[in-house]
């Protein structure tokens, strides 16, 4: 067996064990994708239905019943007699992280009668509850509310299908009924929120179709195979459930770093050079930054956290989490991130950078999800993103002084302006909280242009306070030209939906202003709540005749389950536009 070579440090704080099991190599899960211009990325709502049938007939404790926890050492997930093929593995994070008071997630595997349970390891957030699992095959969960064992009684018990009903402020029947999910809605739509029969639960994204039932203070529901959802539950923090693949292989060699699972390490600042690796276990806890200049096929995976609370407790303020500086052919693959930071994942002057499966929980103004800043040939695909500001941002920034006030200590240039070119982000799934835009390209833009933006198979889960769904804001010299949104799902928005504008804020240093032209928003689906009307808008607009937005295509535009035809459906204020068209 090959000795494992772990990095330590002085003040790493053991203070658990990651549990590990056998894992049998296995094709991990693929969502079925329908076909067609509205295709979508979900599991299939017939496949998600039996289960939930089998689980409620054959597997799932009686309402009457009171519901035991399994003990952490059962961990494998089957029993005598059942297929050993759908290994379940959760990840055990160190005892001193804050758990849920709220929460207690058990799963099993739910093709196989008597599997056993195995509970998973909470964890507690200021801006959501996270638990992570990994699973190769489908699972079935219980989301009990308080104490597993006080679970179980039938006093409330309530449905919840795909179709959205904003926002969660109905009371529950007085009357307990079961209810079947209702099939998958040819659109999102929210209907009154004072309904008696709205549900108080959801499990996002609403895309996947994914059939629960509520029952005795016990949230149940069945996937198909690895899944990052959002769970909301009227009355309860946020809950993220991770179910990803089972993980590959660590790495080795000796430009390899690896952090060990189930303990803190308090590293501070981190510097990456040319080659390597840094790989965090499942239940790994790194604090502090991580950041690589200059460098070509650095890699920082694996299933562990990086948390950025090591800087506010030991210099009273916030730094960003990631910086790749004028990198090339460098990934990030899979990690969980989680604030207190600065921006979380900055891609500053870097080519041909790949993003794949990495998930953020922040809450603080300015937790920009990733900048993309004076970057080209970036990808990134199968995050989840819930943060305090944009999701995504896509600038050029040219700062030299150091007297930025969002340049943290340590980090006092940011030459990235650099062209922006070749950017796709692609079936992501994004939160956002506060400030900012889920998708937003601005408001530093300084440099000759930003173009060729792809933005394809998203599910904006909730763009709160101010800010917008789809955001341009040049504020400098650039053209921003040919940017697309296709196939994207927004479940909540509040301030606008769509803010696309050539301005001049206080974050600009250009002179000259730029302009916007070919933009394209096709195949959009928009849940409008109530209170959306009188109080949301889209805003398009140029800075002056000589700077305008022109070109503008929305097509298949729904909102509120209803085709947009014209700027009146849209509640579209408009200045310097040259030519929009709003297509069917």
């Amino acid at each position: 067996m090959e000795a494992i070579a772990y990095v330590h440090y002085d003040d790493s704080e053991e203070t658990g064990t990651l549990v590990r099991s056998l894992r049998l190599e296995q094709p991990s899960f693929t969502p079925t994708n329908t076909s067609g211009n509205n295709a979508t990325r979900r599991t299939s709502p017939t496949k998600d239905t039996a289960l939930m049938e089998t689980l409620a007939s054959a597997s799932s404790p009686s309402p009457n019943a009171v519901v035991e926890s399994t003990p952490y050492a059962s961990r494998n997930g089957t029993q005598a007699g059942a297929a050993p093929h759908n290994q379940v593995e959760a990840h055990r994070f160190p005892a001193s992280l804050p758990r849920s008071g709220s929460f207690h997630v058990r799963v099993r595997p739910a093709a196989y009668a008597g599997a056993e349970w195995t509970e998973l390891d909470v964890l507690s957030h200021s801006a959501a509850h996270h638990t992570s699992v990994e699973c190769s095959g489908s699972l079935e969960v219980e989301v009990h509310l308080g104490h597993p064992a006080q679970a179980g009684h039938a006093d409330d018990i309530s449905a919840s299908g795909p179709v959205n009903r904003e926002p969660l402020d109905a009371e529950a029947d007085d009357e307990p009924a079961e209810t079947t999910a209702p099939a998958i809605a040819p659109t999102l739509v929210a209907p009154d929120p004072g309904h008696r029969n709205a549900p108080t639960h959801h499990i996002r994204p609403l895309s996947r179709g994914i059939a629960s039932q509520m029952s005795g203070g016990t949230l149940r529901f069945a996937i198909a195979g690895p899944e990052k959802l959002q769970v909301e539950i009227h009355g309860k923090p946020l809950l993220y459930i991770y179910a990803l693949p089972p993980s590959p292989a660590a790495p080795t060699g000796p430009r390899v770093r690896r952090f060990e699972g189930g303990r803190v390490h308090n590293v501070g600042l981190l510097h990456l050079r040319d080659g390597e690796t840094l790989w965090l276990e499942p239940g790994a806890v790194v604090r502090g930054s991580i950041r690589s200049e200059r460098t070509a096929h650095v890699r920082i995976a694996g299933y562990g956290m990086l948390d950025g609370g090591y800087w506010p407790e030991t210099e009273g303020a916030r730094r960003k989490a990631i910086v790749l500086d004028h990198c090339r052919n460098a990934r990030v693959e899979d990690i969980l991130m989680v604030s207190p930071c600065q921006w979380m994942l900055v891609l500053g002057g870097c080519a041909d950078i790949s993003v794949r499966g990495v998930r953020q929980i922040a809450d603080d103004v300015s937790s920009d999800g990733i900048d993309i800043c004076g970057s080209r040939r970036v990808h990134i695909a199968g995050c989840c993103l819930h943060n305090g500001d944009d999701n995504i941002a896509i600038k050029a920034i040219h700062n030299r002084s150091g007297q930025d006030e969002r340049v943290p200590t340590g980090f006092p240039d940011e030459e990235w302006n650099e062209p922006v070119e070749d950017v796709l982000v692609e079936k992501c799934t994004f939160y956002k909280i506060r400030g900012g835009s889920a998708m937003e390209i601005g408001y530093e833009t300084s440099t000759a242009s930003i173009r060729n933006i792809r933005f394809r198979d998203i599910d904006v889960l909730a763009v709160h306070e101010f800010g917008s769904v789809f955001g341009i804001h040049n504020g400098d010299r650039a053209c921003v030209d040919g940017v697309e949104w296709n196939d994207i799902r927004v479940e909540h928005h509040y301030d606008k939906l769509i803010d696309i504008r050539v301005v001049k804020s206080r974050w600009n240093l250009d002179a000259a202003r730029g302009s916007i032209r070919n933009i394209t928003l096709r195949d959009i689906r928009v849940i409008q709540s109530p209170f959306n009307a009188g109080y949301t808008l889209s805003v398009i607009s140029g800075y002056s005749a000589a700077h305008p937005v022109s070109n503008v295509l929305l097509q298949r535009f729904e909102l509120g389950g209803r085709i947009v035809r014209d700027a009146d459906d849209l509640d579209l204020v408009m200045r310097h536009v040259q030519g929009l068209r709003i297509a069917e």
